[in-house]
């Protein structure tokens, strides 16, 4: 689904909306509640019928954040009144969330960090699969190409 554009509110859902995994979920707390959410455009997709606009009713948003943590998620939760379907795959009638990652300054800051770490880590594995392999191409010897095959698995374990 593309291009679909919601315009999410401060004020509380006062309306019939749908559920929500944060605010009527086991950890309420964490949860700032129902909030308002317009669908400025339908989202669309297109199938072997042309383009399809997906509705999206009931739709609403909660943040969900837990004290002195660096990410929370935005959750926004709509009611699908219909299946859509394009070739094998489905999105069924009910209800449908779309989430995304929050972060403090400090949270992303740390985070970036730790992923540098580990994708320096990572490519450091990779090389070391990448020598081995070229170890397992550079000799005829069959135990030896046993032996080089393991060690490029193992890198990457």
């Amino acid at each position: 689904v593309t291009d679909l554009v919601v315009e999410l509110h401060n004020d509380p859902a006062d309306y019939e909306h749908t559920l929500l995994p944060g605010a009527d979920g086991r950890y309420r707390k964490l949860s700032t509640g129902h909030r308002h959410l317009d669908v400025i455009s339908e989202g669309r997709f297109i199938n072997i019928m042309g383009t399809q606009h997906v509705k999206m009713n009931k739709g609403c948003w909660e943040m969900c954040w837990r004290d002195g943590k660096p990410a929370g998620t935005l959750i926004c939760g709509f009611d699908l009144p219909e299946e859509y379907q394009r070739n094998d795959v489905a999105l069924p009638k009910g209800e449908v969330y779309v989430s995304f990652p929050l972060w403090t300054k400090e949270g992303l800051r740390i985070g970036r960090e730790e992923k540098i770490k580990i994708e320096l880590e990572m490519q450091k594995y990779l090389q070391e699969r990448d020598e081995e392999l070229m170890k397992f191409d550079h000799t005829d010897n069959p135990i030896m190409k046993a032996f080089h095959i393991r060690n490029a698995f193992a890198a990457l374990d």
